[in-house]
């Protein structure tokens, strides 16, 4: 049986047996529980379900996946033998004719290194595609879920929300019109049945949206990566693949928070103060600037504060610098510092964004009340946010953030980069393609 050459390729297998063949085993043991998993053999569904979980733990991970309810009491253990488990990953490859991608895996939590290695090579299922992928931005959300600060992804996980790619695979029931086209990925997958979901907010989901490359389908720092075909979003032809990977998150998001304050809010007096001018900052800045809106930057990075400058944004280096009163604020920093002091400048009936998030340990909420101000949450952004962002970006109507490539073999070094202050736009793996 299949189920058996799976269950003896396992690094779990039960040694005390290891040298009887599968026949011999089922032979002599015909419904003895295998590695302590009780085994039917006449139960094929069972038996097929059993070793496609084994197929995927010995090409891609060397933990077994806590949801697989066959293996829950297996959750968390390792491998003892590495080098042995990789010889049986290529053993496996070999018999269903697969090849390897390199990738960079997250092994541990926390952790300020990932592995860079070779995984088993994506394979789409109904309803997905595979991209070679020629790009990824690395976002602060990576850098708090490797701090073991954020999101907690099953062990081992390709992060890399914001890749862009080119279409090299489909499943069985996906158009294969698709092949060769350059997408990016929307990023949210829910339940498809809440009203959230069905009215394309995946990421508001009631029961909980997956995040691809956070919590969900493995992620874009790889050579290549499964996304499911109702993800995918064209990218303009005038528009480079670094630029298009960099609007993913922060560019939907931007254009998100920007059109929920100019659409609900009722527009009090005042400048629109942007704190952070990171990536996402700059994204909500300019697209302020296009609707004719008065921006004050606040940033007290030194090489960003320089960037936000040289688009030509008065910056000051303090949410306390701020002379209000004030439209709004966009907070894309996420410091605990900057909720009191932001609020505090704000005109009656004036608008607090959080895009960027923290915990604050004291909040007066008399001030919110007293003054009918708004506290607005932003995650994120829609299908239609991304269209728009990589179309304004396609026409030049918006400038994007500078962009510090590092390979796929340096992604360490990237991560280094971000966590010391040193990148002053968006940090980008680059892979292979165009750029």
């Amino acid at each position: 049986m299949v189920v058996s050459d799976f269950m003896f390729d396992s690094p779990l297998y039960t040694k005390k047996y290891s040298k009887l063949s599968s026949a011999e085993w089922y032979a002599k043991y015909p419904n003895v529980k295998l590695n302590m998993i009780q085994i039917a053999g006449s139960d094929v569904s069972e038996a097929d379900a059993l070793a496609l979980r084994f197929r995927q733990a010995l090409t891609t991970p060397d933990v077994v996946a806590t949801e697989t309810p066959y293996l829950s009491e297996y959750a968390g253990r390792r491998c003892t033998d590495p080098d042995g488990l990789e010889r049986r990953r290529q053993g496996v490859a070999e018999r269903e004719g697969r090849r390897y991608v390199r990738a960079a895996v997250l092994t541990k939590l926390p952790s300020e290194s990932l592995e860079v290695r070779e995984v088993g090579d994506p394979v789409p299922d109904a309803g997905e595609v595979v991209i070679r992928i020629e790009a990824c931005g690395i976002c602060g959300t990576d850098v708090h879920v490797m701090a073991g600060t954020s999101y907690r992804p099953n062990l081992p996980f390709i992060l890399g929300h914001e890749p862009v790619g080119t279409i090299v695979g489909v499943g069985a029931d996906v158009d294969e019109a698709f092949l060769a086209e350059r997408v990016v990925p929307t990023i949210f997958t829910g339940c498809g049945r809440c009203r959230f979901c069905r009215s394309g907010d995946e990421r508001l989901c009631r029961e909980g949206a997956l995040i691809t490359g956070v919590t969900g389908l493995p992620g874009g720092f790889a050579e290549q990566m499964r996304l499911r075909v109702e993800q995918i979003v064209s990218v303009p032809r005038t528009l480079d693949s670094r630029s298009a990977a960099s609007l993913v998150d922060a560019g939907t998001t931007a254009h998100n928070a920007v059109r929920v304050f100019l659409d609900e809010g009722q527009l009090a007096d005042g400048a629109d103060v942007v704190v952070g001018a990171g990536p996402l900052g700059l994204l909500v800045a300019e697209l302020l600037r296009i609707k004719g809106r008065e921006i004050l930057v606040v940033e007290m990075n030194a090489v960003r504060k320089e960037q936000a400058e040289r688009f030509g944004y008065d910056c000051l280096d303090a949410v306390t610098e701020i002379p209000g009163p004030i439209a709004s604020v966009f907070d894309c920093a996420g410091h605990p510092s900057i909720p009191n002091a932001g609020l505090g400048a704000l005109e009656p009936r004036g608008w607090y964004l959080v895009v960027g998030y923290t915990v604050v340990p004291h909040l007066d909420m008399a001030r919110i009340a007293r003054r009918e101000l708004t506290v607005r949450g932003i995650r994120s952004g829609n299908r239609s946010d991304l269209e728009a962002m990589l179309q304004l970006a396609a026409d030049g109507a918006i400038r994007l953030p500078e962009q510090d490539e590092w390979s796929l073999e340096h992604v360490d070094e990237a991560f280094e980069a971000l966590r010391s202050g040193k990148v002053a736009g968006k940090a980008m793996i680059t892979i292979g393609g165009r750029s």
